[in-house]
């Protein structure tokens, strides 16, 4: 093996681990208001029928009241409900995969300040796709 190559293969598989960054600190709260279609029985906006999708639009707030490392809890409020969220970061440090009690959410970091939350739930009676694009609250 070359000593070109040799070097190639080590700056590749030795390099920092993954993980040796420190998470980035996601408490507080985060607010914004979603884009998305809903269908069906809804915990935070109402009911329509399954078979009828809506647009919907609903402010919302995140609040992350616990961060241990990449391990999340918190909660997800608006106008009609609270539900408890709990989630992990990924090990990129931009990404947060995230459940609440009947759904799940993707969160992609943008910057210290904004970030992408994109909620899914699907049951027998409830369909929603949404995204929110949410500013921390300072």
């Amino acid at each position: 093996m070359s000593l070109r190559r040799l070097l190639l293969v080590t700056v590749l598989f030795i390099g920092h681990p993954l993980d040796a960054q420190s998470p980035v600190d996601l408490r507080g709260s985060w607010s914004g208001t979603t884009v998305g279609v809903v269908a069906g029985e809804l915990t935070h906006g109402g009911a329509t029928p399954l078979g009828e999708p809506r647009w919907a639009s609903l402010e919302w707030t995140m609040v992350i009241e616990k961060q241990d490392g990449r391990r999340l809890i918190g909660k997800r409020v608006s106008a009609r409900a609270t539900e408890s969220l709990i989630g992990v970061l990924s090990v990129d440090n931009a990404t947060a995969y995230m459940v609440d009690e009947d759904g799940t959410m993707i969160v992609r970091l943008i910057s210290k300040t904004t970030l992408e939350a994109c909620y899914m739930e699907v049951s027998p009676k409830t369909r929603v796709a949404t995204c929110t694009l949410m500013r921390k609250k300072v």
